[in-house]
């Protein structure tokens, strides 16, 4: 069986839907020869650079010559640059949301989130690419929803059968498995001129994750509390940051409020492990890989009910009313204050996270295509 996985434009900076195509990529290749996968991509700005698909050494690639962007506008109008153009697939899988023209391969597409049909005054997609994806769904022979949500969200604004859309779990990638030395975070600190205790945040920096009021309810609990702990931010600028981070110097928590930026996932680690919580009180997730993160690392998880968090985060997280900047400052206050409840919310972190395993991801997806090639989709 040979497989074309499309995996979008090369690109420097680790998203979510990159940590993805990793660790997917990378624990599909225990199921395959080299010769009998693939790696699809677009061009991008950083195609002739080093890339997040380097470290798979002699698996094939296979680059077509066409900028993304062209890409989307060509794909959404005409069939032309299919997939299987260069090379012949039993299954081309897309793990992008969107399914580009391909001709003779049996097909399967990752739909992420729903975002930009279920919520798109929050969507930072283009409506090219919101606009493909739902063309994607209707026609992929099978489509894999990170989550039960997700799932439900395609059923139900694309008219989907239930029947032609299973739910795979992403993985937690394997860095944030293992225990963070001493001194490798004494060192990361020392880096982002971290020398104070702090709650962090990690994602875009963008209205949907709910960063304004996330914002507000920690400046109005560290006045209340007079407490030590700063907020630390990070993630991307989107073209929406601006708003959020607006929001410090409204309130004058200049001093009480650090942004990071993007930070390699290297540190992230160490970010995590020394964190005093994580709050993610997100509006809307496909899936919430830093929520998880957060758990494998040994921090108390505070977020939203919003989307497939509950789902994802189970019992082992404080929940939050997304809509609430008063039901974000108590839980800040509930988790702050309680020993006994951080320590339990510790343990029954490290338990949820150790049940999302890209090992398992893999062997889904895998099966998935042998039920492909076998008709049985």
């Amino acid at each position: 069986m040979r497989v074309g996985i499309y995996s979008g434009s090369p690109s420097r900076v680790e998203s979510g839907l990159h940590v993805y195509n990793r660790n997917l990529i990378d624990h599909l290749r225990g199921h395959f020869q080299n010769k009998d996968i693939s790696i699809i991509n677009t061009m991008s700005r950083h195609s002739l650079r080093p890339s997040t698909h380097s470290i798979f050494g002699d698996i094939r690639r296979v680059q077509l010559l066409l900028p993304e962007r062209l890409a989307l506008y060509l794909w959404n109008r005409t069939n032309l640059f299919p997939l299987d153009m260069l090379e012949r697939y039993d299954v081309i899988h897309s793990t992008m949301s969107f399914l580009p023209p391909v001709r003779n391969a049996r097909t399967m597409v990752t739909v992420h989130d729903l975002i930009p049909l279920a919520r798109p005054d929050i969507s930072l997609l283009s409506a090219e690419k919101a606009k493909l994806i739902s063309h994607s769904v209707q026609r992929a022979d099978l489509v894999i929803a990170d989550s039960e949500h997700t799932k439900r969200d395609i059923t139900k604004h694309l008219r989907i059968d239930p029947e032609k859309v299973s739910v795979i779990y992403p993985g937690v990638d394997p860095i944030f498995e293992s225990s963070v030395a001493h001194n490798t975070v004494k060192i990361t600190m020392g880096k982002y001129k971290i020398d104070f205790p702090y709650y962090l945040y990690v994602g875009n920096i963008d209205p949907r994750k709910n960063l304004g009021r996330l914002i507000r309810a920690f400046g109005k609990f560290s006045k209340k509390r007079n407490c030590q702990e700063k907020l630390v931010l990070v993630g991307g600028i989107t073209h929406r940051s601006a708003e959020v981070l607006s929001v410090i110097d409204e309130l004058g928590l200049q001093d009480r409020v650090l942004h990071l930026g993007y930070v390699p996932r290297a540190d992230m680690p160490a970010l995590y492990t020394n964190a005093k919580l994580f709050v993610f009180p997100s509006v809307y997730e496909g899936f919430g890989f830093p929520v998880l993160e957060a758990m494998a690392c040994g921090v108390p998880v505070i977020t939203s009910n919003a989307s497939s968090l509950p789902e994802i985060a189970d019992d082992a997280a404080y929940y939050v009313s997304a809509d609430s900047l008063e039901s974000i400052v108590e839980a800040l206050d509930a988790v702050s204050s309680n020993i006994g409840l951080r320590r339990s919310m510790i343990r029954k972190g490290h338990v949820r996270a150790s049940l999302f395993r890209w090992e398992n991801t893999a062997a889904k997806v895998v099966d998935c295509y042998y039920k492909l090639v076998r008709g049985e989709y």
